[in-house]
């Protein structure tokens, strides 16, 4: 990935962070594929990606590749039943298996020892080999993660109130408190770990 160290330690405080509260998440959930799994299964995205961006050699590529490879799968088999929000993840696999890919075709990535190197310093030069005015397959998918970005920033807003609720309309209870299961910390999550995938995708 090109960018600075700094850039490189942000993405991984990020991922990292965002892999810590989809933990706490599948923690505080009921047990089964419509509670523990989906949290789960970010969680370990989340983890991998902090992995990927770190700025200094770290794990394998084919580490990562199983890993991701596997999460593909795990989504598939959630998607087949039907538990939301699999879509994006199986979107969210395949593109961080397409970007170890790019990392294990990447001379001097790896180096002999196939260890995740510089936070994929090396990515242009697979992505240089696209076919000249066809966009790559990283600008398609930094664009859906992007949007992506969007959608779970507004699902974040207050709801509006509306008009004319205030003159004489009895008082509303405040919002519960948030706990580690709300919608609005899973949204923060999907938020986070969107835009991480972004700034991979488009720092390649």
């Amino acid at each position: 990935m090109h960018g600075s160290a700094w850039s490189g330690w942000l993405l991984t405080g990020l991922c990292g962070l965002a892999s810590a509260v989809c933990f706490v998440r599948a923690r505080a959930s009921a047990p089964g594929p419509r509670g523990r799994q989906s949290p789960l299964l970010e969680a370990l995205m989340g983890g991998g990606m902090a992995l990927m961006a770190l700025p200094a050699p770290a794990v394998p590529a084919t580490f990562l590749l199983v890993l991701f490879a596997g999460a593909l799968l795990w989504s598939a088999a959630l998607l087949l039943r039907r538990v939301p929000h699999q879509g994006h993840h199986l979107v969210e696999g395949g593109a961080m298996v397409y970007m170890t890919v790019l990392m294990l075709d990447s001379p001097g990535e790896h180096g002999t020892t196939g260890e995740v190197a510089g936070g994929h310093a090396a990515h242009g030069e697979p992505v240089a080999h696209a076919t000249a005015g066809v966009p790559s397959p990283s600008v398609f998918l930094a664009v859906y993660f992007l949007l992506y970005a969007l959608l779970a920033a507004r699902r974040l807003l207050p709801a509006r109130v509306p008009h004319g609720a205030h003159h004489g309309a009895p008082t509303a209870p405040g919002p519960p408190p948030l706990g580690a299961d709300s919608p609005e910390v899973a949204a923060a999550c999907r938020l986070a770990l969107a835009l991480g995938m972004a700034a991979m995708l488009i720092a390649m």
